[in-house]
């Protein structure tokens, strides 16, 4: 049976372009939600949609595709056209059509206008209150336009408002995929409410999350984006990854809102990244080698990027950033770029810093041709 371009969930399609072309850590073996054949058709609907934009390797483990871009060089996200894949009713599409056919002319139309010019001008029978819901779906969707005129609503159709003018040197194109779920809780959290979510963290399978939502952050290092949120499970603030998330329901008001603001307020000020923590602050302490007079860029950078923590002048030609965190974990990479200039890293977190150090020594013994 020949495959269709189009999907009822966009859910599945976002969890498979995330999974085999984005991050490319999946092959055909590795498919384990039905049968191959599903995967060969998943496949070739995504590579219709973004022909041209396709990397194919094969590998050990088998042949990887991932999307290959420069964002820097395109006007347009190809992922957009994964939005075309929603399926639609006879109806739907007739609608589409003849509505937009309508409003071409330019002018502004009331429901009853255009229901009547449906019938006249296209035998197309509907009721006022179906054209009316086709009507409010492409107001929301930016289609359309919608004015009072006292108590009747007009529609008009919207200019084109295609890019072709800018382009974004960092343009992270991954968020196309999560703006469904980012626009349900941006409108959460400006309406004051409480959601409940599915959550496919990481490794770990699905779980319900329910909570109040108060931030949404973007991770600097990885471009990723993350719901800021009170968990009721957890019982504290947790961060949880937009790309994981799905099914945004609507759990009714908060009505004391501003009391997790306030709480939000502690961690996010000892926050490094993303991670609010699980209790109490870190301590953590790195020692930098940076000559005073040669290398001025790497004490500037150290002072533009030490975030929540303080930098201090030892002795000369040496810096100590100091500071309490709520995850020193989120720490590492940063940390890891100084290496050759590190003198010293000490901390609470003796997890971490024990695995900073054994990166270290791993890493000195590859250098120096032996196992790790």
């Amino acid at each position: 049976m020949a495959f269709s371009e189009l999907v009822k969930s966009f859910d599945k399609t976002r969890d498979y372009i995330r999974d085999f072309f984005i991050y490319g850590c999946k092959v055909r073996g590795e498919f384990d939600r039905k049968s191959a054949r599903t995967y060969d058709n998943e496949k070739r609907r995504v590579e219709s949609w973004l022909e041209g934009f396709l990397r194919y390797e094969t590998t050990s483990r088998g042949k990887q595709v991932s999307i290959s871009v420069d964002s820097g060089k395109i006007s347009e996200n190809p992922l957009y056209k994964a939005f075309y894949s929603k399926s639609f009713t006879d109806n739907d599409i007739r609608l589409h059509f003849l509505l937009t056919d309508i409003l071409m002319d330019g002018g502004a139309h009331n429901i009853k206008e255009l229901t009547n010019r449906l019938t006249d001008e296209y035998g197309a029978f509907f009721d006022e209150q179906t054209v009316r819901n086709k009507l409010k779906e492409y107001v929301k969707e930016g289609i359309f336009l919608s004015e009072k005129r006292g108590k009747t609503d007009y529609f008009s159709i919207s200019e084109d408002s295609g890019n072709d003018l800018f382009l974004m040197k960092h343009n992270y194109i991954v968020h196309t995929l999560e703006d469904e779920v980012l626009l349900d809780i941006t409108q959460a959290i400006e309406n004051k409410r409480i959601i409940s979510f599915t959550n496919f963290g990481g490794k770990t399978s699905a779980a319900e999350k329910t909570g109040v939502p108060l931030k949404i952050y973007s991770s600097a290092q990885t471009g990723r984006r993350y719901l800021i949120m009170y968990s009721e499970e957890m019982g504290r603030i947790g961060s949880f990854r937009l790309d994981y998330i799905r099914s945004v329901r609507d759990n009714g008001p908060c009505t004391d809102r501003e009391e997790y603001d306030k709480m939000l307020s502690g961690p996010e000020k000892c926050s490094f990244g993303v991670s609010m923590g699980s209790g109490d602050r870190e301590e953590i302490r790195i020692v930098i080698h940076a000559d005073e007079e040669t290398e001025r860029f790497i004490i500037e950078r150290i002072n533009r990027e030490k975030r929540c923590c303080t930098v201090e002048r030892t002795e000369n030609n040496t810096f100590a950033v100091t500071g309490r965190v709520t995850d020193t974990n989120e720490m590492l990479t940063w940390i890891k770029s100084f290496t050759g200039r590190i003198i010293a890293v000490e901390g609470t977190n003796e997890t971490v810093i024990n695995r900073f150090y054994d990166d270290i020594r791993r890493m000195q013994r590859l250098y120096e041709g032996e196992n790790a």
